[in-house]
């Protein structure tokens, strides 16, 4: 009954909206070709719903049942820049459990999908700093809250060669957490996640030495924090973020695979209309008939997937472009980060969006 219900609730908000198109950006498009609208909710979580930790406090956690934990910030921004075009910015800090550190950042012109910069750069130093307010830096890159109680007001930089933005969101969207509680297995370990999957943005972004002014009206962030004592040992994910546009419906969806364990799980987290938080069982399906070979890293990327949510849902997702591969000095480091497009069916209704999907091999 919880699944039914979950899906009569979803069922309902889609009834509400019709969807804008999620019509693929053409070159030298004028116009944006995405609905990127932040959320406006007064505040990102109701205070009566149960949840394993805290989030302000949370920003610091670095162990998991009192073991070393690894710890993850990592932001996706949509944006429409008052030049009118669109783009998608990535932004990663990570820190192992042995304290060594790599910051990865991306730029894709969605009007332009040939124009595309990534960068990663790495640390044996301490990047989180000791004080009271969030403060991670490596490279004079980074992350830091604005707000005292280190949630409603964050901001990342990257000041990479091609790769510059100095972006601001506020928490104006109500959380996301992943596996309903916020915990899950995660290959031979468990994962703490949460998610602010739409922060109204402000700030800037750079790219061929001219600074593009984002527009806070159209232009939303997804914050994610992770932090995790185990890895998918020999294996690999798949991370997809979905939205609806017009909706409030949210959807984080994790493919994991452990090679040793022979352990995989795959399942999505629905933020619904009001707030409330949906565990949904997926069938993982990808599709490698349209395929990436990076040249960079030697791995395979497939460039479409499709998903079956419960016995509700089917989404089919597609790579924007093939050439979005964040490429590091290690097999861990290196990430497809890739806007994607989708289209399908929820209860019997025909949906279509836009997202970001992570494919990472661990070995």
């Amino acid at each position: 009954m919880r699944f039914n219900l979950a899906f009569a609730h979803l069922s309902m908000a889609l009834g509400a909206v019709t969807a804008a198109p999620a019509t693929m950006a053409k070159p030298n498009n004028n116009l944006p070709a995405y609905s990127f609208r932040p959320e406006a909710d007064e505040s990102y979580w109701k205070s009566s719903l149960p949840v394993l930790f805290n989030f302000s406090t949370s920003q610091f956690d670095k162990t998991v049942n009192g073991k070393a934990a690894a710890s993850s910030y990592w932001t996706s921004s949509f944006l429409t820049g008052h030049n009118k075009r669109q783009y998608l910015a990535i932004s990663h800090a990570f820190t192992d459990m042995h304290n060594s550190s790599y910051y990865r950042s991306s730029v894709l012109d969605l009007n332009d999908l040939e124009v595309y910069h990534s960068k990663v750069t790495y640390s044996n130093d301490t990047v989180l700093q000791s004080d009271s307010l969030l403060k991670l830096t490596l490279a004079q890159n980074g992350f830091e809250s604005t707000s005292v109680d280190n949630v409603s007001q964050m901001r990342t930089w990257s000041n990479h060669g091609k790769v510059k933005f100095n972006i601001k969101y506020n928490a104006t969207s109500s959380v996301i957490v992943d596996g309903g509680m916020g915990l899950f297995t995660f290959g031979n370990g468990l994962s703490y996640e949460w998610g602010l999957p739409s922060c109204r943005t402000e700030g800037s972004v750079t790219l061929d030495g001219h600074e593009i002014t984002i527009d806070p009206s159209n232009s939303f962030t997804w914050y994610d924090r992770q932090w995790n004592d185990g890895l998918p040992v020999g294996g690999n994910w798949t991370w997809f973020q979905l939205h609806l546009p017009n909706s409030r419906t949210k959807f984080s969806i994790w493919a994991i695979e452990d090679e040793v364990t022979k352990r995989a799980d795959y399942f999505t987290t629905i933020r619904l209309e009001d707030g409330s938080q949906n565990l949904v069982p997926v069938t993982f399906l990808p599709d490698y008939t349209r395929q990436w070979h990076s040249p960079a890293s030697g791995f395979y990327y497939p460039q479409d997937w499709t998903l079956i949510v419960g016995d509700y849902a089917t989404l089919r997702v597609s790579s924007a472009t093939k050439n979005q591969e964040i490429v590091g000095n290690t097999v861990f480091s290196t990430a497809y980060e890739g806007f994607v497009t989708f289209d399908g069916e929820i209860d019997g209704q025909y949906v279509d969006g836009y997202g970001v999907v992570e494919v990472l091999f661990t070995s």
